[in-house]
């Protein structure tokens, strides 16, 4: 079994799904949604594995700046609670880092990593919820 780097189509439920909280899993597991984490995972390691590892290192080594600097307005995050590769711990700490004026925490409660992918909706919420400054402002 590889350590880092592309999962083979024979191991790729050996390598990725384990790392899948119950909902993401149960659905990748459908044809669809297989074919498409399969030909993703390849796209995402095709050229090296540096981009993977910068992502695991962002969980355990300090940042170059604080989170408390960021001055975008505003900031939506959308968070599965049952995420199992950004756990909802680190999205807590998060919005307490941001300022509760500056952030917009969305929680899809008993969803996964990626349930924007499979609830049917997803996309029309958060295209929603990002346009809706955006339709007052011209209205």
């Amino acid at each position: 079994m590889r350590i880092i780097g592309p999962p083979s189509h024979d191991s790729f439920e050996e390598y990725l799904v384990p790392m899948f909280s119950e909902p993401d899993r149960r659905k990748c597991m459908e044809p669809t949604a297989r074919m498409m984490l399969r030909e993703e995972s390849e796209e995402f390691y095709r050229a090296d594995v540096e981009g993977h590892l910068e992502d695991a290192l962002l969980a355990i080594i300090p940042w170059e700046f604080d989170v408390k600097d960021i001055r975008a307005q505003p900031i939506y995050v959308w968070v599965g609670t049952d995420d199992a590769l950004v756990p909802a711990e680190f999205n807590l700490y998060m919005k307490k880092q941001l300022s509760p004026d500056n952030v917009h925490f969305h929680f899809k409660e008993n969803s996964g990593h990626f349930w924007w992918c499979y609830e049917e909706d997803a996309i029309r919420e958060i295209l929603g919820t990002l346009l809706e400054p955006a339709v007052h402002k011209h209205s």
